[in-house]
């Protein structure tokens, strides 16, 4: 069903905000019944899967995702966690400032919400990534483990 570990982790995370049920869902649901496409409930429990076994992870893993998925309430938490234990990289004065960094999306937003060069976002967000790449890989991993994707 997925071809790697982003695309069913992003489906799950999509899916969470969608309705289950609708007037025209209902409709269609009983005239897929005979069919063998796959309906929203079977989506949903889909997506259900995928977040028990995002539960069972790590936490730093399960923040991982939940910085590159989730709602802001959710990503400013995992910014939180994540904080705390990735060394803060050398442009930046603290963890708060880290934290910060985390949540931004692009290098500009980055110079901009911390007040330093687009030169020291850019080695900022780079290092970010290094420290945040170990984590990825293993959750991404452990994700393509559990569906048997293989490359």
């Amino acid at each position: 069903m997925f071809k790697h570990a982003e695309q069913a982790l992003r489906f799950a995370f999509r899916m969470r905000e969608k309705p289950l049920v609708s007037r025209t869902n209902l409709a269609s649901c009983e005239a897929d019944r005979s069919s063998q496409t796959l309906t929203a409930h079977d989506f949903h429990a889909q997506a259900g899967m995928v977040f028990s076994f995002l539960e069972r992870q790590p936490l730093h893993q399960q923040a991982y995702a939940y910085l590159m998925f989730g709602s802001p309430q959710e990503r400013d938490a995992a910014a939180s966690v994540l904080s705390v234990d990735l060394a803060v990289p050398k442009h930046l004065k603290s963890r708060a400032e880290l934290k910060n960094a985390l949540l931004t999306k692009t290098v500009r937003d980055c110079a901009k919400s911390l007040g330093i060069s687009n030169y020291k976002a850019w080695r900022t967000k780079q290092t970010i990534h290094g420290l945040l790449e170990p984590i990825a890989l293993r959750l991404y991993d452990a994700v393509e483990g559990w569906f048997g994707i293989q490359e």
